[in-house]
């Protein structure tokens, strides 16, 4: 990889971390709105959270964990993300396996 596409690929890296932060973030305050809530629920937010955990941004990773924490005041959503998270464990488990 040349040095012009590694610096086009750490930019575009660095605007997709902004645009996470920024998603997740208006997400946040949406969620206040217990009918909102209900719906990003419905819509898989929290897969797509525990996704966003992958990355190396403290500051996303903040606002991610917040975001998760809110959202775990219900049962259903706490009962969701260890189903997810176990799936995820035992996925991993299985490929170093092999």
């Amino acid at each position: 990889m040349n040095f012009h596409a590694h610096s086009n690929r750490k930019i575009y890296l660095n605007v997709l971390l902004i645009f996470f932060s920024v998603a997740f973030y208006l997400l946040l305050n949406l969620a206040e709105d217990l009918k909102v809530e209900l719906k990003m629920r419905n819509k898989a937010i929290i897969i797509q959270l525990i996704h966003a955990l992958d990355r190396d941004n403290n500051d996303l990773l903040i606002l991610v964990v917040s975001f998760l924490k809110k959202l775990s005041v219900f049962v259903e959503n706490k009962n969701d993300m260890v189903r997810f998270l176990f799936s995820l464990i035992n996925q991993n488990s299985i490929s170093n396996e092999m």
